[in-house]
């Protein structure tokens, strides 16, 4: 995980480039990278004194993020004034172990990059990309642009057009919210009865990522599932995700009516991507 460090510049290119800032690797020296953000992901350019190498993430690749917090030191120590990246610790926005000294905004970007390896099955690579921004003396002014990135990335992921007019109020006043929820439908018995667990240590800490609410019901009878679905109204969720290991959804057959588009997705289906 790299912790870079925000510098506030102008952005050059506007008719490819929706933000723009450069950022400082803490633990290098002379390390300096431009971090772009384009329709088509986010583009990360290293600078040193020798060359220059990029590296470009695809917004489909990229999961969530999230604007964090540094976390208040166990032992407070005055000759370091900033957490070392190795040290860092990070807390929810609004908890009570946040460090007040600190006005230090940190956008944390989640990504699952494919990888693509010459006889080997492709895998996706969990990857965090940390953004700190500290161009403003104060916390709230530093919120407000690491606020824009997130709702400008967030955007970008669920497909929304995204113009440069719009950019300018994604603040705090305008703070992107999830208008996604999904059903996840467990059967404990599944995956030699770890399909609890499996949903918990794999699945939740994904939909955790990319804060988008579900809600979990447990199956707890023969056709429970079936039953469920077909009683409920199915226009408060926008997919729904079984985790099982038997075919309890492929044979079923509905009709939908009306603008609801379902995804269903098996816990079979989420491991083939390999991200676990």
């Amino acid at each position: 995980m790299t912790t870079l460090e925000g510098i506030k510049i102008e952005t050059p290119n506007q008719n490819r480039v929706l933000l723009e800032e450069t950022f400082y690797v803490l633990t290098k020296k002379n390390c300096v990278y431009r971090v772009k953000l384009l329709k088509k992901g986010l583009s990360l350019v290293k600078e040193n004194e020798s060359h220059l190498k990029e590296k470009l993430i695809p917004i489909n690749d990229i999961i969530g993020c999230k604007c964090l917090r540094s976390k208040k030191p166990e032992r407070s120590c005055s000759c370091q004034s900033l957490p070392r990246s190795s040290s860092l610790r990070v807390v929810e926005e609004n908890s009570v172990e946040l460090d007040d000294k600190d006005v230090s905004a940190y956008l944390y970007i989640y990504a699952y990059l494919l990888q693509n390896v010459k006889g080997t099955p492709s895998k996706r690579e969990r990857t965090i990309i940390t953004l700190r921004f500290r161009s403003f003396d104060k916390f709230e002014d530093n919120h407000r642009e690491a606020q824009r990135w997130r709702t400008t990335i967030k955007k970008l992921i669920n497909g929304d057009h995204v113009s440069y007019s719009q950019i300018i109020d994604f603040s705090l006043s305008h703070k992107f919210k999830e208008n996604r929820k999904l059903l996840v439908l467990c059967n404990p018995k599944s995956g030699a009865g770890r399909g609890k667990s499996i949903f918990q240590d794999k699945v939740a800490p994904l939909l955790q990522e990319a804060e988008i609410p579900y809600d979990l019901h447990i199956t707890q009878y023969a056709n429970f599932a079936r039953e469920f679905v077909r009683t409920s109204n199915l226009y408060q969720w926008s997919g729904i995700i079984v985790v099982a290991f038997c075919p309890i959804i492929l044979c079923w057959k509905f009709t939908w009516n009306g603008p609801a588009k379902f995804l269903f997705v098996t816990v079979a289906q989420l491991m083939i991507l390999h991200v676990f």
